[in-house]
């Protein structure tokens, strides 16, 4: 167990995937047994982490709540200015003091379900340079340490709706985009597909068992 907690000491973990496939609870689970293991880390996400500043949930509301009626690429830009204030205000702070920082969200999501969920960039025009310069500027061109994906295929949300929350009123078309998009983006990089165990905790185990045999 020691090799594989020093795997994840001052570390930046990413959990990625569609909404309700268990990488939050997940994610969290890891904090607290790295946190109760000796090795000091924190949990954060995206969008809207108050972590950064006061405005965080007001500018998660711009991107996820309909009744602002914003158009699509305000929300985009919106999704970016979080982005930029989470990355330079908790994740860079906690990696210069040598913490694991483990985030609920990347950049990744920008390309899921914005570039192709919403398929903002079909509707204009964005080519695959922009893309990557707006996957990559907004967090200062970090590369994860670990990024562990799930990759369940979700058709659409069995939680409660919110009727006001663009991506739970979202149809199978979009979340079928959004699966397809994450599977392009694990197949060209380096990310460990977690296939969810029957409770959290046991998926967490799962993932330090598969760091351990990991080179």
């Amino acid at each position: 167990m020691k090799s594989v907690l020093n795997k994840l000491r001052n570390k930046l973990i990413i959990f990625e995937g569609s909404d309700e496939t268990g990488k939050t609870t997940v994610a969290q689970l890891l904090n607290t047994f790295l946190n109760e293991n000796g090795v000091e880390s924190i949990f954060t996400f995206q969008p809207g982490d108050s972590n950064w500043g006061q405005l965080a949930p007001t500018i998660r509301s711009f991107c996820k709540d309909q009744r602002w009626d914003l158009h699509e690429l305000s929300r985009f830009f919106a999704f970016q200015l979080d982005k930029v204030e989470h990355v330079s205000k908790v994740i860079m702070p906690n990696r210069l003091q040598k913490k694991t920082v483990i985030s609920d969200r990347w950049s990744y999501s920008t390309y899921a379900y914005q570039f192709h969920g919403q398929e903002l960039a079909k509707k204009y025009e964005i080519p695959e340079e922009t893309m990557k310069w707006f996957m990559t500027m907004p967090i200062f061109n970090i590369v994860p340490d670990y990024v562990f994906y799930f990759p369940e295929k979700i058709k659409k949300h069995t939680r409660e709706n919110d009727s006001n929350d663009l991506f739970d009123e979202a149809g199978e078309a979009f979340f079928n985009r959004v699966h397809l998009a994450y599977e392009d983006l694990a197949k060209n990089n380096q990310w460990i597909r977690i296939l969810p165990e029957n409770s959290a905790e046991k998926t967490m185990l799962t993932i330090l068992e598969t760091l351990k045999n990991k080179d």
